[in-house]
């Protein structure tokens, strides 16, 4: 798992669109995921999965990001997932209760799946 923070998209699969987050997600690289999913947002995408499987930390700016693409989409109707993550990131997403806020899926194939029930 590399730490040097990279976002790609991996694929638009109707009606969602699929990044991969990896390495370390911190200040800088919040920043980025934020404009990256506001403009996927502001070009019409209602649903957003994030793959985390390859993000071996996420400091308090990432968790921040993460709850202000939540919240931005939930206003308009639609929802944030993040899918395949890491054991360390699960553990300070329950340690500070937002896996009871945020859409969590154990991979990418059930987050699109949820989204089509």
């Amino acid at each position: 798992m590399s730490d040097s923070f990279t976002i790609t998209l991996v694929e638009q699969a109707d009606p969602a669109v699929i990044l991969r987050v990896a390495g370390r997600l911190e200040a800088a690289g919040a920043q980025v995921l934020q404009t990256r999913c506001r403009d996927l947002v502001e070009q019409g995408t209602r649903r957003l999965v994030l793959d985390m499987s390859a993000v071996s930390f996420i400091s308090s700016s990432g968790l921040g990001v993460l709850l202000l693409l939540t919240e931005d989409l939930r206003g308009l109707h639609g929802e944030l997932v993040i899918a395949a993550a890491h054991q360390s990131v699960l553990e300070v997403l329950d340690l500070l209760n937002l896996d009871q806020f945020l859409l969590l899926a154990p991979s990418v194939e059930e987050a699109l799946n949820a989204q089509k029930a």
